[in-house]
């Protein structure tokens, strides 16, 4: 049986991987731009050196909150927390970095619970699958295959599967509900009641008439109205 640091760097070393992946599939990405000499692609120095500062000052960011992370990893995957722990203790550098990849999942999923608790419950479930997925993945490169390891990555494919299909699914029902919206606006807006017409202009004066007297009202007309008023003395 392989140690628990071992562990812990192959999940952090997959996870490097996984992350470098999709940068180079989402175009720029968080390093920045990039420019074409000769046909090829290649980074300028001074996006290196500002990428390089701007990773240093997350990494920074996210230890003053490793309490807070920390337990966030207890609470949804207690397995991801005590790799991190035997990697704070054994690989400091892969423990920053795997602690930055941390920050980084926990604001995003923040965001979700913030602005759409129901969406939120289905991405955790996904963020906590695609984390079990990695730990199986470290664990096949470091213990070679067996029947254990593959019932659990089929599993953990079947979950992840099924949990996109939920998430399709949801993005369907509420396009769904935006079409019969905007079904709604459009009726309105081919055939408009007198009464909102009315409504309209009377919005419509209304704001031209604060805007004129707003305009009038400014230092400058004042101390224009005061010049006048002294040449006429």
């Amino acid at each position: 049986m392989l140690g628990r640091c071992s562990l812990a760097i192959a999940v952090c070393l997959s996870a490097a991987l996984a992350s470098v992946a999709q940068e180079r599939t989402g175009g720029d990405g968080p390093t920045g731009p990039t420019k074409k000499r000769n046909g090829s692609t290649v980074r300028s120095e001074e996006a290196i050196q500002q990428a390089e500062r701007k990773r240093i000052a997350e990494e920074d960011k996210a230890l003053q909150r490793k309490a807070e992370l920390l337990a966030f990893a207890t609470e949804h995957l207690p397995q991801l927390r005590l790799l991190l722990d035997t990697l704070e203790a054994k690989r400091p550098e892969q423990f920053r970095t795997a602690l930055l990849n941390l920050a980084r999942d926990e604001k995003r999923l923040s965001s979700f619970e913030k602005l759409d608790p129901e969406r939120f419950e289905l991405e955790l479930k996904r963020w906590k699958t695609e984390q079990r997925i990695q730990i199986a993945t470290a664990k096949l490169a470091l213990q070679g295959e067996s029947e254990g390891i593959r019932s659990e990555m089929k599993e953990l494919l079947e979950t992840r599967n099924e949990l996109r299909l939920q998430w399709m699914q949801m993005d369907l029902e509420r396009s769904r509900e935006r079409v019969v919206r905007l079904e709604g606006l459009i009726q309105e807006a081919v055939r408009p009641s007198d009464a909102e017409l009315q409504r309209q202009l009377d919005q419509l004066i209304a704001r031209t008439k604060r805007e004129s007297r707003a305009k009038t009202t400014t230092p400058e007309n004042e101390a224009d109205r005061e010049l006048k008023k002294d040449k006429r003395r």
